[in-house]
């Protein structure tokens, strides 16, 4: 089974048991209504019939964002706990990241997830790293959330129902991120799958490590160039069998842009997509999109760029919320099929998220990649006149 197919049946995996999760909280509050009803003696109706479906909604909404928050607080807390160093906290779109020495806010969209904790490894090499407190933290906070939140529910539903109501929602949607993060769904890179994956294996502690110390690098106002080689290094005689040791090929991609070896970094690109038995969905698509830019923009083959695009258009739209990939199709839209409204759009995009980018230097590093575009612009109105 390639990585492909079994990324579909994990992402039909974890569908099915979101869909489950949320329909017996759905359920449990269509009951709440129903007893609600029976105790009042009268039919919920109407303005009112409405106004209960939409805080019953606003409930389950809330709980489960308080919980995603409280998963990555709980990633922090078992981090520091296992000798990790404070990096950043997101929950959605804000975040809080450390810069020589200093916490600062920012904005950062990273499309499917909800938050993100990042943490610098603790001292000492990769053999000896402490993963699986780090890595479950999260899951041992859920879990806390799903025992005290149902023994608040049993002793609140009869006396004082409507806060028995709102702690059966937390605590089940606190079990929903529970089952989901923790069975190990390798493809998705969830955190069960994860701690197995560096508990078993050193190189993929080693992979986990430098990505750690690269965005660590990056926070602290580090270009790419800047960050010690051995962080970017990759060997391409270790098998790419888990997102982890694609991920430091993937690190090693985006040191070759920085260098501007535009050549090796296509090659490597390819080879990554050719070759990794296992990948993150997201470097996939971006990777994809890297083949589109450097061939439209650095080959300046636009038919060739066209037909990668057409081949993988859904998965770049799915991920047009990255800088990379608003950098791309604003190129796409430039070179290959050009079209100044959607153009201007992602131009516009790529600035508002440039303005907010966490990492200074890194998104440096975009803007020129970006502003390579109109370079080729003018070189092939050049070769046309």
């Amino acid at each position: 089974m390639n990585h492909k197919t079994k990324a579909k049946i994990e992402q039909t995996i974890f569908m099915v048991l979101s869909f489950c999760g949320f329909a017996v909280v759905g359920g449990y509050i269509g009951y709440f209504l129903g007893y609600i009803e029976k105790n009042s003696g009268r039919r919920l109706a109407g303005k009112e019939l409405i106004i209960a479906l939409v805080v019953s909604l606003l409930v389950i909404a809330v709980a489960y964002y308080i919980n995603l928050c409280l998963h990555e607080v709980g990633h922090m807390i078992f981090g520091l706990l296992s000798g990790y160093r404070f990096n950043s906290l997101r929950f959605g779109k804000l975040m809080l990241v450390k810069r020589e020495g200093k916490l600062h806010f920012a904005r950062y969209d990273l499309p499917g997830t909800g938050g993100q904790c990042i943490m610098s490894a603790p001292e000492g090499d990769a053999e000896h790293m402490p993963v699986v407190l780090y890595n479950l933290g999260g899951l041992f906070v859920n879990l806390a959330v799903v025992l005290t939140g149902t023994v608040l529910f049993l002793v609140l539903k009869d006396t004082v129902p409507y806060a028995g109501m709102v702690f059966f929602t937390l605590a089940f949607t606190a079990l929903i991120l529970l089952i989901t993060n923790g069975i190990p769904l390798s493809q998705i890179g969830n955190d069960g799958a994860n701690t197995i994956i560096l508990y078993k294996n050193k190189r993929a502690r080693e992979a986990f490590r430098n990505q750690l110390e690269v965005i660590n690098y990056l926070a602290n106002d580090c270009g790419i160039h800047e960050i010690p080689a051995e962080y970017l290094a990759f060997d391409r005689s270790v098998p790419m069998n888990d997102p982890l040791i694609t991920s430091q090929a993937v690190n090693h991609y985006n040191y070759l842009i920085a260098a501007k070896r535009f050549a090796e970094a296509k090659e490597l690109a390819q080879f990554i997509l050719d070759n990794a038995g296992s990948i993150n969905q997201i470097h996939e698509k971006i990777l994809y999109g890297e083949l589109v830019f450097l061939t439209a923009v650095i080959d300046r083959n636009a038919e060739e760029a066209k037909k990668i695009y057409a081949a993988h258009a859904k998965e770049l739209k799915a991920v047009a919320g990255y800088i990379s990939v608003q950098r791309v199709l604003y190129a796409y839209y430039t070179l290959v099929e050009p079209d100044e409204k959607k153009a201007a759009d992602f131009a516009k995009r790529f600035a508002n998220t440039v303005k907010h980018y966490p990492y200074p230097k890194d998104a440096a590093g975009e803007q020129e990649q970006f502003d390579m575009v109109a370079e080729a612009v003018k070189a092939k109105t050049t070769e046309e006149n």
